[in-house]
């Protein structure tokens, strides 16, 4: 599902546009995907085989653009009372897949897979100049509210069963609930060449990301004579992407004059975290057979990303120029929770066991806030007047993974493998005043303040158990439980080259992590 609106649209060639009213745009895209497949095979004597495919997949896309110059060198001019947006895309998927087969004699095979994967993005631009030697001067308010969310749900079962007689019996079961949202949004973005950029409006954006995976895979097989195979794959990975900048150059030599008031991720009723993931996943296998060997597997993955950037004023690559005398103010937080649990089960009468049970529920919350960012090659940046800076970032991770894995023979041998990753990260970044790579310019005559804060939490559970009446016995658990915080906070950053600073502003900076 794709929606789409723009205000003015100036096309290609060289364009003069000039709003003297108000743009007011609202876009919002729902994509649901439901989705059942069952399949059941039976049989008295022979092979039975059976596979189940359900999907659920789905897209949302919504965008909207104030104006637009497109291609060319234009002239944009905006001096209406306001640019208001109100972007919105949501997709949910729904998947459930069964399979199910039964042989008195013979082989039996059976597969399910469920796919409920998730892609919701919302963009939003103020004035886009596109491509070309663009000048724009804007004195408009210009506002977007941009919010991206997307929630899955997959199931996947396979049973497949044979009674008699030397059949084999294989089953494996995937599930996919693998969730992506990215929410963009741009004040003025100059696009591609060498841009002049004047605003003396306030910009105003919030945006956030919110996605939610669940899934949960089964899969049983059994024989009471032969061989007995399962495999159960869970996926609901998360990804949440929030990126906010007020006004950006983009390539070329850019000159950015900024008079208005930047306020990023931080209007009246933002009280959503800007990006956040949330994964579920959880992973189960029965292997069992009388006489012959089992091998069995589960893996589940509910890894976690959650993103989420603000940027006052970016200049981009090329040499630029950027003078600003407004406030930039920008709140960022990210957040993500990941929760996976994988567990095998191998038995047999007489033969061998082998069981391996893997649960992934890394997580990482990256949350960061430039005030000004001269980006690549040499660039003058200049910081007075009105222009105050406050940025305060905050990110945290929780991760909880488990791992079982029981192997078990009566005659013959066993081994069992669990490994259960709960890796967790946080890190969250302030900088005020960014040069980036080059030598670079800075002035500072204002004030600049950067508070930054971290919080982790990892739990992790691996438990392998292996049990033999004559043979040998081999287990192995590995359980990573790592937390990593990390809180970086910056007035004035030269980055690479040989810079010149002069700062005659007050700086403050706090940091804090758990």
């Amino acid at each position: 599902v794709n929606a789409a609106a723009k205000g003015i649209d100036g096309g290609q060639d060289v364009d003069t546009i000039d709003n003297l009213g108000n743009i007011y745009l609202s876009v919002d895209s729902v994509a649901t995907g439901v989705a059942v497949s069952l399949d059941i095979a039976g049989t008295i004597q022979g092979n039975a085989e059976g596979s189940s495919v359900s999907d659920a997949s789905v897209t949302a896309v919504s965008t909207t653009i104030g104006i637009e110059g497109g291609d060319g060198n234009d002239t944009i001019i905006s001096d209406g009372a306001v640019i208001s947006m109100a972007t919105d895309a949501s997709a949910t998927a729904v998947s459930v897949g069964l399979a199910v087969s039964g042989s008195m004699e013979g082989n039996v095979v059976g597969e399910a897979l469920s796919d409920g994967s998730a892609t919701a993005d919302a963009l939003a631009t103020g004035i886009d100049g596109g491509t070309g030697q663009d000048i724009i001067d804007n004195w408009s308010f210009i506002y977007g509210d941009v919010d991206a969310s997307a929630k899955t749900v997959a199931v996947g079962l396979d049973a497949a069963i044979s009674i008699d007689e030397g059949g084999d019996v294989s089953g494996g079961a995937l599930s996919d609930a693998s969730v992506t949202a990215e929410a963009a949004a741009s004040g003025i973005d100059g696009g591609d060449d060498s841009d002049e950029i004047d605003n003396r409006g306030d910009i105003e954006f919030l945006a956030n990301s919110d996605v939610t995976g669940v899934a949960v895979s089964l899969g049983i097989a059994g024989s009471m004579k032969g061989d007995a195979k399962g495999v159960s794959v869970s996926d609901s990975s998360a990804t949440a992407t929030s990126m906010a900048i007020g006004i950006e150059g983009g390539t070329g030599d850019d000159s950015i004059d900024n008079e208005g008031m930047i306020t990023l991720m931080n209007g009246a009723g933002d009280d959503k975290i800007d990006a956040s993931a949330t994964a579920v996943s959880v992973d189960l296998t029965v292997s069992g057979s009388m006489e012959g060997d089992v091998t069995g597997k589960a893996l589940s993955d509910s890894s976690a990303l959650a993103e989420a950037k603000a940027v006052g004023i970016d200049g981009g690559e090329g040499l630029d120029t950027i003078n600003n005398r407004g406030e930039i103010v920008g709140f960022v937080d990210a957040g993500a929770k990941a929760v996976g649990a994988g567990v095998d089960i191998s038995i047999t009468g007489d033969g061998n066991t082998s069981g391996a049970a893997l649960s992934d529920a890394s997580v990482t919350a990256n949350a960061a806030a430039i005030g000004i960012d001269g980006g690549g090659d040499k660039d003058i940046i200049d910081n007075r007047g009105d222009g105050d800076i406050g940025l305060y970032s905050t990110s945290e991770a929780t991760g909880v993974a488990v791992s079982v894995t029981l192997a078990g023979s009566i005659k013959g041998d066993a081994e069992g493998t669990a490994l259960s990753d709960s890796s967790t990260s946080a890190n969250a970044s302030a900088t005020g005043i960014d040069g980036g790579s080059d030598m670079d310019v800075i002035t500072n005559r204002n004030h600049v303040t950067a508070d930054v804060g971290s919080t982790v939490t990892g739990v992790s559970v691996s438990v392998p158990i292996t049990i033999t009446e004559e043979g040998s016995v081999v287990g192995s658990a590995v359980s990573d439980a790592s937390v990593a915080a990390s809180a970086s906070a910056k007035g004035i950053d030269g980055g690479d080259g040989d810079d010149t600073i002069v700062n005659t502003g007050s700086i403050t900076l706090m940091e804090g992590n758990d």
